[in-house]
Order: C-alpha cells, then sequence, then structure tokens
C-alpha cells in the first residue's frame, strides 16, 4: 500500500547488492542476484517522501537455470519454477548458418528471447513473448560455436514454452520478367523470405500480381538495386494482393521480396507486369460519350476537357468492364476538384461538381487492385 518505494539488498559489509528496485502499489521484482559470500544480507524498504503503508516480500532461493540442449526441426519444452529462473537451450551452430526461432505452447505470463553469441554476446535484439507465443524471424550465426537461446521470464512469471529451432535454407525465388509468365515461390520454412529478381530500366512502370496465396500473413517489398524500397511494403493474405504501378527510377537489378510473418510458410504466385502509358483521350462537356480501355493492371486512364471557371459538370460512368475503379476530376494544377466516386461493373456517377477556373481537367480512372 505504499505508493512509491526503492528496495534494496545490502550485503553484510553494508553495500548494496547491485541496483536499487522502484516498487509502486502494483507491486515489483528483483531479479535473481548472486550472493558474493557468506553472512547476514538485509532488504531494504525506503518509501519515497512521505508515503507509508505495508509491502509484503517473498524471498526465493532461485535454483541454476533450467538447461538442455536444442536441435533443429523438433520442439523442445522447458519450464522455470521459481521467480527469477531463467532457461538455456545451447545447440551448435556454423558460420553462415541461418536459424529462426518458434515459441509456442507457453504458460509464462511474459518472457523475453534472445540467442547468444559463443562469447555471450546478443545476437540481434531480443523478442518478447507472451502466453500466445511468438517468433524470432531468421537470423546469420556470424561464426561457429555453442550458442544459447536464453529464456527470460519477466518479473516473478514461471511456467514453460516450447521452443523450435529451424535451419532456414537459402530465400526462395529465381528470376522474373515483366510481362513474362507467373512465377510461384514456396516459402517451406519459418522465416525464409522469396526473392524473385527482374533487370529494370530507368522509367519503365511495374506491377505486381499476387495471387494463389496460402502464406497465411506477408509483407511485399520490391528493393531497388542499391537495396532500399521502392515505395511502402504491401500486405497480402489468402486472398492475394497488389502492388500498383511504381516507376524505376534507375537501370539495374530488382526484387521483389516476400516476407511470411510469424513462422507462417506456404507459397504464392506472382505476375510481374510491364505497364504502358495511361490510356488517353479527350472529352466535351455536353458531347458525346467516350470509351477508354485498360489493358494492364496498374494501368490508368486520363481523359481531359476544357472548362470555364463557375462552370457545372457531372458525369455518368457506363457500359464498365472493370470490376472496382475510383474515379476523380483533377483541376488544372493537378489537385482533385472533390472526392473520388467508385464505379463497380454496373458503372457510376460524379454528382454535379462547379469548376473554380478556366483550363484543361481530367477525369481519373484508377481501377483498384488488378
Amino acid at each position: 500500500t505504499i505508493s512509491a518505494s526503492y528496495v534494496s539488498i545490502l550485503k553484510p559489509d553494508g553495500n548494496p547488492l547491485g541496483a536499487n528496485a522502484y516498487v509502486g502499489t502494483a507491486g515489483g521484482f528483483v531479479d535473481t542476484r548472486t550472493l558474493p559470500v557468506a553472512g547476514s544480507y538485509t532488504i531494504v524498504v525506503d518509501p519515497q517522501g512521505a508515503a507509508t503503508g505495508s509491502m509484503t516480500a517473498t524471498l526465493y532461493d532461485v535454483p541454476a537455470d533450467a538447461a538442455g540442449t536444442i536441435a533443429p526441426g523438433a520442439a523442445t519444452t522447458m519450464g522455470v519454477t521459481t521467480p527469477g529462473q531463467n532457461a538455456r537451450f545451447t545447440f551448435d551452430g556454423q558460420a553462415g548458418q541461418r536459424v529462426s526461432l518458434k515459441l509456442s505452447s507457453g504458460t509464462i505470463s511474459t518472457s523475453s528471447v534472445s540467442i547468444l553469441k559463443p562469447d555471450g554476446s546478443a545476437l540481434g535484439a531480443n523478442a518478447y513473448v507472451g502466453t500466445t507465443g511468438g517468433f524470432v524471424d531468421a537470423r546469420t550465426l556470424p561464426t561457429a560455436g555453442s550458442y544459447t537461446i536464453l529464456v527470460d521470464p519477466q518479473g516473478a512469471a514461471i511456467g514453460s514454452m516450447a521452443v523450435t529451432l529451424y535451419n532456414v535454407p537459402a530465400d526462395a525465388g529465381g528470376p522474373i520478367a515483366a510481362g513474362g509468365p507467373s512465377i510461384t515461390a514456396t516459402m517451406a520454412t519459418p522465416g525464409q523470405n522469396g526473392r524473385l529478381t527482374f533487370d529494370g530500366k530507368a522509367g519503365q512502370r511495374i506491377s505486381v500480381k499476387l495471387s494463389s496465396v496460402t502464406i497465411s500473413s506477408s509483407y511485399l517489398s520490391i528493393l531497388k538495386p542499391d537495396g532500399s524500397a521502392l515505395g511502402r511494403n504491401t500486405y497480402v493474405g489468402t486472398s492475394g494482393g497488389f502492388v500498383d504501378t511504381r516507376t524505376l527510377p534507375a537501370a539495374g537489378s530488382y526484387t521483389v521480396l516476400i516476407d511470411p510473418q510469424g513462422a507462417a510458410t506456404g507459397s504464392m504466385t506472382a505476375t510481374l507486369y510491364e505497364v504502358p502509358a495511361d490510356a488517353g483521350g479527350t472529352i466535351t462537356a455536353g458531347g458525346s460519350a467516350v470509351t477508354i480501355a485498360t489493358t494492364t493492371p496498374g494501368q490508368n486512364a486520363r481523359i481531359t476537357f476544357e472548362g470555364q471557371t463557375a462552370q457545372r459538370v457531372s458525369l455518368k460512368l457506363s457500359a464498365a468492364t472493370i470490376s472496382s475503379s475510383l474515379v476523380s476530376i483533377l483541376k488544372p494544377d493537378g489537385s482533385a476538384l472533390g472526392s473520388p466516386a467508385y464505379a463497380g461493373g454496373s458503372g457510376g456517377f460524379v454528382d454535379t461538381r462547379t469548376l473554380p477556373t478556366t483550363g484543361t481537367y481530367t477525369i481519373l480512372v484508377d481501377p483498384q487492385g488488378a
């Protein structure tokens, strides 16, 4: 019931054994500390300011960390029974070997999981794991030796956790060509990605359709020749996805990167399109209907008309074979005149809009997805 305290452990000589711990009304925990000598130790509870109240302390004799070995492919379960006890799984690794970890069947409320190199330092950041499990994505071992998977329950948590160690093969994939056949990449091991490479030219426009997806959740990126991302990544679920038209900034080798999330595995078919210039044409207010067609996923259509200040126009959209589109009117400066309108296979309508200035306006038809 003390609003704020600091708790310290003092050695027999009166010096602190490690840093003190802050404790509020929600309680707290002092993680495992090793006593350096035999003698009388003291736990000091120091309420802060004018705080008063009570606190219950439980002192644990912490056994050695639970320890065992782990081999790739099979889940190994280990439990910790005392607050402050950790678990350590060791395995022999080779330089350049890629490994990932699946963490499941956990009853520990919250843990931090790390991979330790043979010298004891961490191989990358640790991972937070709750009772729903977690995943440590592929990491490359820098040297041969004995590695350790350290499971560190947080606070006074205890329980068990199943750990599966995977040997992650090279990323799946191969070459893909814009306008060429579809390529299927299969990621059979948790942590394995897909990489499809293609040669691109400066100014070339491309789009990507993802279909026949059995991976539950992925992100797809296009990487430029220098390895940086060309635009944002795209989420892809089992219903597939689409990366809309992107313009390549330079000639070189580009990569379509498929990154399954968590321990997801499966396959995905990618189709790379070379997107031609947007379909164009002109239209006159009060004149005849104009039909436009897009032939490649990612291609838009732009129809221009001359408008006058205060002129009022509307648009009827009909005879549509595009399953789903957004239709906008762009002002002469390229900004939108109002919100876009949705048009499906049954067509659509853009209600009356007043033109703010004289100039050339554009009707932009943007098919959605592929």
